[in-house]
């Protein structure tokens, strides 16, 4: 009599395994639809949960011009408590391709103070999520930059303490007599200032920069002479990189 109670309790454990199961396949995940509006006068970049300890995002998700709204489709939240969070960079131009000696159009990166995005991602919903345009002081810039004219002669490169730079439009080392290149200062989490004392030019031999100290988003612009000196431009040798 206990076998038998005991076989058909068995039974009974299977049959709600069985149950429990199918309930569990038919109960399907399907992606989010997430809607990014973009109110701002910029094209921008949306990155997706990054450490929070370096200023590159990991995952790029989307970029959206200046107006328009992209819709992309994300799976649902691996914490449904915290959620993911997103991270737009508006594209300031750095270069015109319109400008003689310049190659091509050249954007760097800007947040807005308060601007990441964090929500729960939930299994089929849709979510819309606006982009602001950023008021006057709001631009915050993750680096520096070099700007230089080869007037020289011959191509150069440019040298930070003993290493060459590329430059930012096509990651090469050399500037061409005429052309115009464009360097990346990088700084750190928690740098506020870099002094630029071992900037130079290479061509035939090692001309030094003017020593100066570089700050977050501005452009320090220079002339490379025919006579190897390295002059400050005569016109904005400074300029603030927020067009706001």
């Amino acid at each position: 009599m206990n076998g038998k109670y005991i076989i058909i309790f068995l039974l009974l454990i299977v049959m709600l395994t069985i149950s429990c199961t199918s309930k569990e396949e038919s109960e399907t995940i399907t992606p989010a639809k997430v809607s990014f509006i973009n109110h701002s006068s910029f094209q921008t970049d949306i990155y997706k949960n990054h450490n929070p300890e370096h200023y590159d995002p990991s995952t790029l998700v989307a970029t959206v011009n200046s107006g328009a709204t992209q819709v992309i489709e994300q799976n649902p939240s691996f914490d449904q408590i915290i959620g993911d969070t997103f991270y737009p960079r508006y594209k300031i131009k750095l270069a015109d391709s319109l400008q003689p000696g310049i190659t091509t159009n050249i954007f760097v990166d800007a947040q807005r103070l308060m601007t990441n995005i964090t929500f729960v991602i939930e299994s089929g919903k849709n979510y819309q999520r606006q982009i602001p345009q950023p008021e006057k002081g709001e631009l915050n810039f993750f680096h520096g930059y070099i700007e230089i004219q080869n007037q020289s002669a011959g191509q150069i490169q440019i040298i930070r303490g003993g290493a060459p730079l590329l430059r930012l439009d096509n990651n090469a080392l050399y500037l061409a007599p005429g052309q115009i290149g464009f360097y990346e200062i990088e700084f750190s989490s928690f740098g506020t200032g870099i002094l630029m004392s071992q900037l130079q030019v290479f061509g035939n031999n090692y001309f030094d920069f003017p020593t100066f100290t570089a700050e977050r988003g501005k452009l320090y612009r220079f002339d490379f002479k025919s006579d190897n000196t390295v002059v400050w431009k005569t016109i904005e040798p400074v300029k603030n990189l927020d067009p706001l």
